[in-house]
């Protein structure tokens, strides 16, 4: 059975990216700051269209662009050691934040 929710995503991704090919013209790609543009011009369609539209943007570019992932990673690393399980996060939620709050409260 189909997933209601990812299927309308779907439906409009379908409908946004109809509208959004119409950005990628010569036209719409000239002047200073064409990709500035285009993704302002897709801010208001889905986060979806908008995923889509950064990824045929800089695909073109690898040789600028894939340098750039050293630098997006996080050299501190992970906030917390990751916990084994739910009954460990709410040990952890009770005992450090107090939650849930005690009766009566």
């Amino acid at each position: 059975m189909a997933d209601v929710g990812n299927q309308a995503r779907i439906v409009r991704l379908h409908a946004d990216w109809r509208a959004a090919m119409d950005l990628l013209g010569p036209t719409a790609l000239s002047g200073k700051t064409p990709f500035d543009g285009v993704m302002r011009s897709v801010a208001g369609y889905s986060e979806d269209v908008q995923g889509l539209m950064v990824a045929l943007l800089i695909e073109p570019f690898g040789d600028l662009v894939d340098g750039l992932t050293d630098c997006m990673a996080d050299p501190y690393g992970p906030f917390a050691a990751p916990l084994s399980g739910t009954d460990a996060l709410r040990t952890q939620i009770t005992g450090h934040f107090g939650w849930p709050p005690a009766a009566g409260r």
